[in-house]
């Protein structure tokens, strides 16, 4: 799963320059691709609240302040007033957010973490929440944060699950941005299938009274030695419902967490979807059979989807391999 990170990555070869933000972008400013410094700005050391619209971001909803400190006032950052931290394309367009550096401006307790939120046309796209590895902490020593998220929005936020302790000593600075233009693709999508083993189990059985709908959890190992030896914990969800000795799947969720030796960590999720059948006991568990699902990934922009076929044994154990299907440049 980590190739799909490779090639999200892949499409950023456009350069990041610095942005000329001479004047605040008009309403009719398209967002651009650069990294937002802000030192323009002059900012006293008290702040100034962000313009309404700039560099094709809207910013009057939000808590961000320009500031500057007296022993280098040169240096425009921002920091938060409140826990309003969101950036939003201007009239609604989508970009890409590669990113920004935050840091503390405490001497003391400098310490805090966030998550970051993001929305595509009314859409949750990305809740860091949601995410093992979504938990972003910060120090005293400025840091770029990127989310785990690769798709375009049009909307940014972070958000807080300490009681809004952390945010009233969060700067941000460094803001990196590029356009949906600059961002597609130069050539035509084609897909790529990559054989992924897996071994596991299941792990649990409940039903649900109101629906009639029962849930296998299983959890195991997923390698593939084709896609730079990465390997990774996959767990899903099977929701079915029973009729005789037969199971019929009505969805089902999944999530996998991708680590390699030289790659960052990944994490996808998505739903699985209704339609086979798998055989089940008179007591709702399934039976020993196989799994025969279809994972779709979450972000519906990207045709990202792996077909399971892996035979399951009286124990639940689960063991054998599938193909994972995702987008790639050649």
């Amino acid at each position: 799963m980590i190739l799909f990170h490779d090639f999200r990555r892949a499409l950023a070869l456009a350069g990041l320059g610095l942005l000329s933000l001479a004047a605040p972008a008009s309403a009719q400013d398209l967002v651009a691709t650069g990294t937002l410094t802000f030192d323009h700005f002059a900012a006293p050391t008290g702040g100034v609240h962000m313009p309404a619209a700039y560099a094709g971001l809207r910013w009057d909803n939000s808590d961000w302040h320009a500031m500057s400190v007296a022993s280098n006032p040169a240096n425009t950052f921002l920091a938060l007033s409140g826990t309003a931290a969101t950036l939003a394309g201007e009239g609604g367009q989508n970009f890409y957010f590669d990113g920004a550096a935050f840091w503390s401006r405490r001497g003391l307790d400098a310490n805090g973490s966030f998550y970051f939120y993001l929305m595509r046309d009314g859409v949750v796209v990305y809740d860091g929440r949601n995410d093992p590895n979504g938990r972003q902490v910060f120090d005293a020593t400025p840091r770029r944060f990127v989310p785990n998220y690769y798709g375009s929005v049009d909307y940014v936020a972070i958000v807080f699950t300490q009681g809004g302790g952390d945010w009233d000593h969060l700067a941000m600075d460094d803001v990196k941005l590029r356009s949906l233009a600059d961002g597609t693709l130069l050539r035509p999508f084609s897909l790529l299938t990559v054989p992924f083993s897996f071994s596991g189990s299941r792990t649990s059985t409940t039903f649900n009274a109101a629906t009639g709908v029962y849930s296998a959890t299983f959890s195991g190992k997923g390698d593939s030695s084709l896609a730079g030896r990465v390997s990774g914990t996959l767990t899903f969800s099977v929701d079915y419902r029973l009729q005789g000795g037969a199971a019929f799947v009505t969805g089902g969720r999944w999530s996998l967490v991708t680590t390699s030796r030289d790659r960052p960590p990944f994490t996808a999720s998505g739903a699985i979807a209704a339609g086979p059948v798998l055989a089940a006991n008179l007591n709702g568990t399934l039976a020993p059979g196989s799994i025969d699902v279809r994972m779709n990934f979450g972000d519906p922009t990207w045709p990202v989807s792996a077909l399971f076929n892996l035979p399951m044994d009286a124990k639940g154990r689960v063991k054998g391999s599938y193909s994972l299907t995702y987008p790639y440049i050649p």
